[in-house]
């Protein structure tokens, strides 16, 4: 599964908001395989150093993605890949737009580390969509029917 969002970020404008701590987009690892991102010139994004927790600013570039590895890459690699933690503050006085490619792969496969070594026998395995839904439930409270 593939999904291509447009994403605007209002000017900030408000110190108040900030204050309140109000973000464009929570901290969050990304659900799916791997994300491609095409930002603006304005600031935005943030990412947290798995060591020492604190945040910082990825400056924009013309003509360059970001490449982001997700949650599933994570287990599929077990764990010697994995997604990093990121935010999106608009902290500018104008408005912010970015593009985010969002590749899950195919929703019936079963996440599974690729090095069958690595699998354990007998375990329960979830699909990619069973695991998107898993988390979407946890992210956005949305009861399954």
């Amino acid at each position: 599964m593939c999904l291509l969002r447009l994403l605007h970020y209002p000017p900030d404008g408000e110190q108040a908001r900030r204050e309140k701590g109000q973000l464009g987009s929570g901290e969050h690892t990304d659900f799916g395989t791997l994300t491609l991102l095409l930002q603006d010139e304005h600031q935005g994004l943030e990412v947290q150093d798995h060591e020492t927790g604190e945040w910082h600013g990825v400056p924009p570039q013309e003509d360059v993605y970001i490449v982001n590895m997700a949650d599933l890459m994570s287990v599929m690699t077990s764990g010697e890949y994995r997604g990093g933690w990121h935010r999106v503050l608009n902290r500018n006085p104008e408005d912010r737009y970015s593009v985010v490619f969002f590749y899950d792969g195919n929703l019936d496969y079963k996440l599974q580390p690729l090095d069958p070594a690595k699998r354990v026998e007998g375990e329960s395995v979830p699909t990619i969509e069973e695991h998107d839904r898993l988390r979407l439930t946890s992210s956005y409270s949305i009861e399954q029917e």
